[in-house]
């Protein structure tokens, strides 16, 4: 949070952040959204135009949420908690809040949530090869 914190008060002109603390701050008049990173506009967001119409086209960074356990974790516990989160996203207040932050993408079983991990690690391992990042 110190980023942001940095950025109202003017000590870093620009920062790129998760628009769930970004949003209120906007429009409370604190700071400036001046582009999203998603493929496409986001509904909170109507007037604020994507990094692609920006001129950097295929820039796509995409919030995302859900749950991970370690592997080998027993089938029962894992459907018991895909259930729960299940549960919670199904929630009016979770969809509203979901709704507000314009995210789209919600693992609804392990299954879904496996391929998508599998997507942001093809993604994104180019680059953590090229850092030469090391696993932790």
């Amino acid at each position: 949070m110190s980023a942001l914190t940095d950025a109202i008060t003017g000590q870093v002109d620009f920062m790129t952040y998760d628009i769930t603390f970004l949003v209120p701050q906007a429009r409370a008049g604190r700071m400036r959204i001046l582009a999203v990173t998603s493929a496409t506009r986001l509904a909170p967001l109507p007037d604020v135009p994507t990094m692609a119409e920006l001129g950097l086209p295929g820039y796509d960074l995409a919030p995302w949420w859900g749950v991970v356990v370690p592997p080998a974790r027993p089938s029962p516990i894992v459907d018991k908690l895909a259930a729960w989160f299940n549960q919670i996203t199904a929630s009016e207040e979770t969809q509203k809040f979901l709704e507000n932050l314009g995210d789209r993408s919600l693992s609804r079983n392990p299954e879904s949530m496996a391929a998508l991990l599998r997507t942001e690690i093809d993604q994104w391992g180019r680059y953590v090869r090229l850092a030469k990042i090391e696993p932790q």
